[in-house]
């Protein structure tokens, strides 16, 4: 039985949730952590860009891990909801479409095709069962 094309591109597309969900945890907790410490303002950023490529990695790997084959399509697949979804809330929430918001989109997609030609490379031994 042949797995339908459109499915296995949905399933790419969907291995984007758990990194959308890792970026945004993410970027909450380092908010969060910013003004209960009263941290620099400029910290942010940085910060940011770091979530957005552990995220990246976070749905590289979901989007690879099962074909092993394809890591920089799959992984760029990947990042391609996280990015739309942080897209939106930044040009929601700015109220206007600045281009410093394409730097973590570009650190997620990086991370993302990254993880997913590293997964997709892997190694790994195969066990050979004995027969009784």
């Amino acid at each position: 039985m042949q797995k339908k094309p459109n499915a296995s591109l949905l399933g790419r597309f969907a291995a984007g949730v758990p990194a959308a969900i890792v970026f945004a945890l993410l970027s909450l907790l380092i908010s969060a952590v910013i003004l209960e410490k009263e941290a620099s303002a400029s910290l942010y950023f940085p910060l940011l860009l770091g979530a957005a490529g552990v995220s990246g990695v976070v749905g590289g790997v979901f989007a690879t891990r099962k074909e092993r084959k394809s890591g920089l399509v799959n992984g760029a697949l990947a990042a391609v909801l996280p990015m739309v979804i942080y897209l939106i809330a930044a040009t929601v929430i700015r109220r206007r479409f600045e281009f410093g918001s394409l730097l973590p989109c570009l650190a997620l997609l990086v991370g993302s095709v990254v993880a997913g030609i590293l997964v997709a490379n892997r190694k790994t031994k195969v066990k050979i069962k004995k027969r009784k």
